[in-house]
């Protein structure tokens, strides 16, 4: 496993972004690779084991086994209706916005094991067409700066720099609404839980609706 990890340090240290990773061990990262079934010969292992948070761009984290006892690490969404896609998809990265890359894990569909992300703007979930792996090598190669393009200000990186693993910001009104104005509408950092709530509570209710 450490010599995954060290491979994935090499590749995101070599990257032209601004990469910051929290390298560290855990004891509890063990009970974290068992609870989500985790073989230690993926990367994600590696990631978990060695790593608190990994920092891409002072705007996405990508989970580890998260700060001391209680810090934020991988996490089920195990709140969604269970005939949905995502369905306990294993969330291993998170954006400032609150955003969340999760994989997929309903057993009986083709989308088993890759990557989703559910975009805080519309509430939809976007497949990127890649695993947990790719995933990585994305984040330290390719353009972020157009994935993100419709949700970011001019100075965002002010405000992102200053927002932990375990917070977010959030827009007054929320970002899923139409007169929300990325450049103007007032924002403020909150805790995280706050922000992945409010999101996956709008979620159920309209994919209820609908």
């Amino acid at each position: 496993m450490y010599e995954d990890f060290q491979a994935i340090k090499e590749l995101l240290t070599a990257s032209e972004r601004k990469i910051e990773i929290v390298e560290n061990e855990n004891s509890r990262s063990g009970a974290i690779l068992k609870w989500a079934k985790i073989p230690e010969t993926q990367d994600l292992a590696a990631v978990v084991n060695y790593t608190e948070v990994i920092t891409v761009d002072d705007w996405i984290h990508v989970l580890g086994h998260g700060k001391g006892a209680d810090g934020q690490t991988i996490f089920k969404l195990s709140s969604l209706p269970k005939e949905d896609l995502m369905y306990n998809a294993l969330v291993v990265a998170t954006d400032v916005l609150g955003g969340l890359f999760a994989i997929c894990q309903k057993e009986t569909s083709n989308s088993f094991g890759d990557v989703f992300y559910l975009q805080p703007e519309c509430l939809e979930w976007e497949p990127t067409g890649f695993g947990y792996s790719e995933l990585l090598v994305w984040l330290a190669n390719d353009d972020i700066d157009a994935f993100y393009q419709d949700v970011r200000w001019e100075g965002w990186r002010d405000m992102s720099s200053h927002v932990g693993v375990d917070s977010a910001i959030r827009f007054t009104p929320d970002v899923w609404f139409k007169d929300c104005d990325f450049s103007a509408s007032p924002r403020q950092i909150v805790p995280f839980k706050d922000v992945l709530e409010n999101i996956l509570s709008t979620y159920i209710l309209d994919d209820a609706a609908n």
